[in-house]
């Protein structure tokens, strides 16, 4: 598990470095990093907490951290926020699927399955690096960084709601079609940074 949340932290400092020019911070950015790893070990072993909420919190502990370490407009760094929980949040359902798909209760195997989505989520942020560069973040219209962030939103509803119907499903093509669904978004949400 430690293990696991020293990568989140890799995986947040590298997704915005991508986009947005670091400030220089340290005592407040320390505090920041340990409020987002504090949340990581609560989210780790709390089922208390219904999902959406667990969503709202990530996003806003996120934007939190990005408005005191990073420079750029609160609004871009609002949207990559919520675009960095939606790409997340696919990788945990393609996990989760891939389990089912397995015949493997994905509520199990929690660590391998944090692991799994984060190794794939690190992968796509490297991938991010290589084609992207923070002076396409400055010239983005804020009308236009709204649409984004409700394209992410929207993404997160459907998927999340989705999987609710089809997790507990016996039929295999009901899970099939529900990672054709996962990848789709995935495309959708990644399309974006391309834009």
């Amino acid at each position: 598990n430690i293990f696991n949340w020293g990568l989140a932290i890799v995986i947040i400092k590298m997704y915005f470095s991508i986009f947005f020019p670091k400030k220089d911070v340290r005592k407040i950015e320390y505090l920041f990093w340990g409020l987002y790893t504090l949340w990581n070990i609560v989210s780790s072993y709390t089922t208390a907490i219904p999902a959406f909420m667990m969503i709202i919190i990530s996003v806003s502990i996120i934007f939190c951290l990005t408005i005191f370490t990073y420079k750029g407009a609160h609004i871009k760094k609002l949207m990559f926020s919520i675009m960095i929980v939606t790409m997340w949040m696919l990788m945990e359902l393609l996990t989760a699927y891939i389990f089912i798909s397995y015949g493997i209760d994905y509520r199990f195997p929690r660590v391998l399955g944090a692991f799994l989505s984060e190794c794939i989520t690190l992968i796509l942020v490297v991938i991010l690096k290589k084609f992207f560069n923070n002076k396409m973040i400055k010239d983005l219209p804020l009308g236009y960084s709204a649409l984004l962030m409700m394209i992410s939103i929207g993404s997160m509803f459907v998927i999340y709601n989705f999987f609710m119907l089809s997790s507990d499903s016996q039929n295999k093509s009901h899970v099939e079609l529900s990672v054709i669904v996962v990848i789709i978004m995935l495309a959708i949400n990644f399309t974006i940074y391309n834009l």
